[in-house]
């Protein structure tokens, strides 16, 4: 096996990886949204976020990545049970299909990817979902904080990295409502909606940090009239 392995490239191993890893998601029962999207304007109440700081000196290539698989899920109406998997949507994000090189962290190093960027539209739909109090079954946050507090276009604990065939952004629609997503891309702004179909008042989401020598350590609180409800937890290592 260790001989098969090394005559395959990483994107053929990525995308055996990714395989395997939404076959186990059906075998524990999560049903991906296999539906086609939808330009419905029914949905009539809205969460909307938005996302600071696309226009970078990198930003040709970040919003070149980002406008193309924003538009995979695009107008995406989640019904209820139904659960998103951010790759099963988006899908191998490679130079074929028009993805460009930009920014990733990668083994707590900034470098450069094909498709690098597009983390900030996962962390922009975990956002959405955080105020929706959606089921969370994955997600990851990134190895290192590499900004300053005033640099900052989302708060630290609202991120969701992913890497095809490792990492994904998978949540549950668990409400008794359909929701949809929209998303809108500008030179400075990552504009995310989400809209629902009933009555649906949005959750209060705060991110509360503790900092030991170079870790930081993220406690995200989901309430809701003064109740909470559910807590994350994220561990990043300090730019160096």
């Amino acid at each position: 096996m260790d001989f098969i392995s090394d005559l395959l490239s990483i994107n053929t191993k990525q995308k055996i990886k990714n395989f395997f890893r939404q076959l186990s998601y059906l075998k524990k029962g999560f049903l991906f949204k296999m539906g086609s999207l939808t330009k419905n304007n029914s949905y009539l109440f809205e969460v909307k976020r938005i996302s600071q700081g696309v226009n970078t000196k990198e930003s040709f290539n970040k919003l070149n990545n980002i406008k193309i698989a924003k538009e995979k899920f695009n107008m995406l109406v989640l019904k209820p049970g139904e659960v998103f998997s951010f790759w099963h949507y988006v899908g191998f994000p490679s130079s074929k299909t028009g993805y460009l090189k930009s920014r990733v962290i990668n083994n707590n190093t900034i470098t450069e990817d094909v498709g690098g960027g597009i983390c900030q539209l996962s962390g922009l739909v975990y956002y959405l979902a955080l105020h929706a109090n959606l089921q969370i079954i994955e997600r990851h946050n990134h190895s290192i904080d590499i900004y300053k507090e005033e640099e900052r276009f989302t708060p630290l604990g609202s991120d969701a990295t992913v890497y095809f065939g490792y990492k994904d952004l998978v949540f549950k629609n668990n409400k008794s409502v359909n929701l949809q997503f929209k998303f809108e891309l500008t030179e400075e702004e990552l504009i995310g909606t989400i809209y629902s179909d009933k009555n649906f008042k949005p959750y209060h989401v705060n991110f509360t940090t503790q900092t030991d020598v170079n870790v930081k350590r993220v406690t995200t609180i989901i309430s809701k009239d003064n109740c909470q409800y559910i807590t994350y937890h994220s561990t990043y290592c300090c730019k160096k």
